[in-house]
C-alpha cells in the first residue's frame, strides 16, 4: 500500500468536517436571518429530539466505503448515554479498524498504525462527538451560536449556523430551509496528521422508532470522499462490555 493510500486510511477514525469562511452578508440581509436558537430548535423538533432523549443508546449498522480506492466493508457504531462510543469496520485488503471512547479514554486500533491512545485536540474532538447530547445541539454543550447566512448545499437552501462549543471548537451547521433537518457540518477535524479541513454531508433521512436520522453520510476530507450508508439502527440499552478497552489499549494506558 502506498504512502498516499495510508494517508487516506488515517483519516477514517473519528473523521470530521471543514471550516469554510462564511460569505459576508449585508446588515439588511443579516437582520432577515432567523435566530440561531430558532433554527436549531426547529431541527431538534424535525428530527424527533423528544424521542431521541428517551433512548439509552443506539447501534448503527451499515457499510463504509472509499470510492476512490474502490473498497467498502461492513461498519457498526455503538453509542450510549452519556458519552460512550465504539466503532468497528472491516475493509478488504486492510483488515479491521476499531476506535472508541469509554467516557475517559479515546483510542484507535488498526493494522496500519497499531494501538493509539488519543490526547490533546484529538481527545477533545472525540469527547464532543461521543456526547449523546451533541446530536441534539444541547445548550449545555454550546457557548454561543449565530446564523451567518442563507446558502445552498447540494442544491438545497439552508441556514448556516456558527456554533462555538464550550470545548473550544467551532463548527458550521447548515439546516434545510424547508424541513429544518441538518444538511451539512463544516469544521476543522483533528487527525494523526494534524488539523485538516473537511465537510460532512447528511442525506436520505429515514424514521427509526420516531427519530429521523440520515442514512447516507459523506465526509469530504483533503479531496477524498468517505461514504457511510446506514442499513439499520436499533435503540436500547447497550452492554457496557462493548465499550471496554482492548488489551492493546489497556497496555498503553497502564504504561
Amino acid at each position: 500500500m502506498s504512502h498516499h493510500q495510508r494517508s487516506r486510511i488515517r483519516l477514517i477514525a473519528f473523521a470530521g468536517a471543514a471550516i469554510l469562511l462564511p460569505r459576508t452578508v449585508s446588515d439588511a440581509s443579516a437582520q432577515a436571518l432567523p435566530e440561531a436558537a430558532t433554527v436549531v430548535r426547529r431541527y431538534v423538533e424535525a428530527m424527533g429530539g423528544d424521542a431521541l432523549r428517551q433512548k439509552p443508546g443506539m447501534v448503527t449498522e451499515g457499510t463504509f466505503s472509499m470510492p476512490a480506492m474502490g473498497t467498502a466493508g461492513p461498519m457498526e457504531v455503538a453509542h450510549a448515554k452519556p458519552n460512550q462510543l465504539a466503532l468497528r469496520m472491516t475493509l478488504p485488503g486492510i483488515g479491521e479498524l476499531r476506535s472508541g471512547f469509554n467516557g475517559d479514554v479515546a483510542w484507535s486500533l488498526n493494522p496500519l498504525e497499531g494501538p493509539r491512545v488519543l490526547a490533546g485536540n484529538e481527545l477533545s474532538q472525540v469527547r464532543d462527538d461521543a456526547d449523546f447530547a451533541a446530536t441534539l445541539r444541547d445548550p449545555s454543550l454550546i457557548a454561543a451560536m449565530e446564523t451567518v447566512e442563507r446558502r445552498e448545499v447540494e442544491g438545497e437552501a439552508c441556514y448556516r449556523v456558527r456554533i462555538q462549543w464550550k470545548s473550544g471548537r467551532e463548527t458550521f451547521d447548515c439546516y434545510a430551509a424547508d424541513d429544518g433537518l441538518l444538511l451539512s457540518t463544516d469544521l476543522r477535524t483533528e487527525t494523526v496528521m494534524g488539523s485538516v479541513d473537511a465537510t460532512v454531508l447528511f442525506s436520505e433521512y429515514r424514521d427509526f422508532d420516531g427519530v429521523r436520522l440520515p442514512t447516507r453520510t459523506v465526509q469530504r476530507v483533503m479531496g477524498q470522499e468517505f461514504v457511510m450508508t446506514v442499513t439499520a439502527i436499533r435503540f436500547g440499552p447497550i452492554d457496557p462490555g462493548v465499550f471496554a478497552l482492548p488489551a492493546e489499549i489497556k497496555a498503553l494506558v497502564k504504561g
